[in-house]
């Protein structure tokens, strides 16, 4: 009987881990999907001036939002703390940068410029941002 309560145990154990597994995987995958509509917002805007209307400028506040309170959200097991800070981190400058240069620089037209930043510094902190999510997802 007890060998059973033992297989047993072990049984809920063992599905317990790889539900939450499955559950972080999950909300890595949505955070990062956040984060490429976020960055394809502004791009919108970068790319067509057409598109730097105020329900855009919304929609590029609304998505940065939206990944701040993803990320606001979850909560990882001490062994990734580190790691999972240095995304939060990365997020927060990403998000300054977007918000007190990028957005300034495409509404007051100087496109050449953004766009430096948004290839430069951005594009190195958004490739690092999905490759943390790829990293504490899994």
């Amino acid at each position: 009987m007890r060998l059973k309560s033992k297989g047993l145990m072990a049984w809920i154990v063992m599905s317990v881990f790889i539900l939450v597994s499955a559950v972080q995987a999950a909300t890595f995958q949505d955070l990062k999907g956040k984060m490429i509509d976020a960055r394809n917002s502004l791009t919108l805007m970068i790319q067509h001036p057409d598109m730097r209307t105020p329900e855009q400028q919304k929609k590029v506040k609304d998505t940065a939002d939206a990944v701040s309170a993803t990320l606001a959200q979850i909560r990882v097991p001490e062994a990734q703390a580190s790691r999972f800070k240095l995304l939060a981190d990365t997020w927060n400058d990403f998000k300054k940068t977007r918000e007190e240069v990028l957005v300034p620089l495409i509404l007051s037209g100087k496109d050449a410029e953004a766009i430096s930043i948004a290839s430069g510094i951005q594009g190195d902190r958004f490739l690092k941002m999905m490759a943390l999510c790829d990293e504490l997802g899994y």
